[in-house]
């Protein structure tokens, strides 16, 4: 799928759209032109070091795309935001990596019946430490997010980011059928 696909199903509205079908059709609402420039600046380092393939560099540029619309960033809260979310989003990504490795383990020790009570019970309690730790950088990363965002803009990254991951799931489930 491609960027603008996911964009205009995410129904983020790029701000450099000057096309005849974007202006009769009014899709498209322009965003102060530097602010953009600044967040996607700012933003662009982390989606080449986090994203390692096209389809990934495509898919972070789409949600930095809607995230830059949705959250309506002024210059000096962009700077500051998007190396705090960068980070944050780097960490969330290692330790959701880390959780779904071990479960993997677990579950392929499991099913070939070579481990111990002892070591599943270990297995599982780190696990729950996984889980507990993204808690911990959620709690973390909201009391960062506080100093740059106002709390209606935070509510409004969270429910972006759950919404984006929807939605991509979505495509991916329509493109298996």
């Amino acid at each position: 799928m491609e960027i603008a696909e996911i964009i205009v199903k995410a129904k983020v509205k790029p701000a450099f759209s000057t096309s005849y079908i974007s202006k009769k059709l009014n899709l498209f609402k322009p965003v102060p032109v530097i602010c953009l420039t600044a967040c996607l600046f700012l933003a662009s380092p982390s989606v080449s070091a986090q994203a390692t393939t096209p389809g990934e560099e495509k898919i972070e540029s789409a949600k930095v795309a809607m995230l830059t619309t949705r959250l309506n960033l002024n210059s000096s809260q962009a700077k500051e935001f998007w190396p705090v979310y960068n980070e944050y989003s780097g960490r969330k990504k290692e330790l959701r990596n880390s959780y779904r490795s071990s479960r993997k383990q677990l579950d392929d020790k499991i099913a070939a019946n070579a481990i111990s009570e002892d070591d599943i019970k270990r297995r599982l309690q780190n696990l729950i430490d996984l889980r507990q730790e993204t808690l911990n950088t959620d709690k973390l990363y909201q009391l960062r997010f506080q100093k740059v965002l106002t709390f209606k803009q935070i509510a409004i990254m969270s429910s972006t980011d759950q919404e984006f991951t929807k939605m991509l799931l979505r495509q991916l489930d329509d493109q298996k059928k």
